[in-house]
């Protein structure tokens, strides 16, 4: 469940900024119990974030995205990166049956699950995108909030 408050949606103990102009995917198959899927304001992006309740490693859930007959392939060595104080690790990869063009993020939060930021890309030129304004601004606004359960008092 999400919780809008204060420009953010919170969910189980993180928040992250939904920008203006974005859009919310309200296709039933996208449904998420503790995350969401959003549309850039130009629709040259999905991007689905998630909080899952597994402590993972980071690194060995984007390995795992690469294991024989996923139909997916790292386009570069899976990187370090820590985003307002949370660790984690983050990959471009490509799926080879469509030619689907992604960037993934996988950050541990301090009470063992993870948040998952994924990103589909509609463009050809993905490392250009993943550095675009909107993408990196939704990104850069996961955090850690406090409170109830639901972590909603950001």
């Amino acid at each position: 469940m999400l919780q809008f408050k204060n420009g953010k949606l919170h969910t189980q103990g993180c928040s992250f900024l939904l920008p203006e102009g974005f859009h919310l995917a309200t296709e039933l198959d996208l449904e998420h119990e503790n995350g969401v899927t959003l549309w850039t304001p130009d629709k040259s992006a999905m991007i689905e974030l998630d909080v899952y309740d597994r402590p993972e490693d980071t690194w060995k859930g984007l390995l795992a995205l690469f294991e024989a007959d996923s139909g997916l392939k790292p386009l570069e060595e899976i990187r370090a990166v820590t985003v307002n104080g949370l660790r984690g690790h983050e990959v471009f990869y490509t799926g080879t049956l469509h030619d689907e063009l992604y960037y993934e993020t996988r950050l541990a939060l301090p009470d063992e699950r993870v948040v998952v930021f994924s990103v589909q890309y509609q463009d050809e030129d993905n490392k250009t995108l993943k550095n675009t304004a909107p993408v990196l601004l939704v990104r850069d606004s996961i955090c850690v909030c406090g409170g109830n359960a639901a972590g909603q008092t950001d």
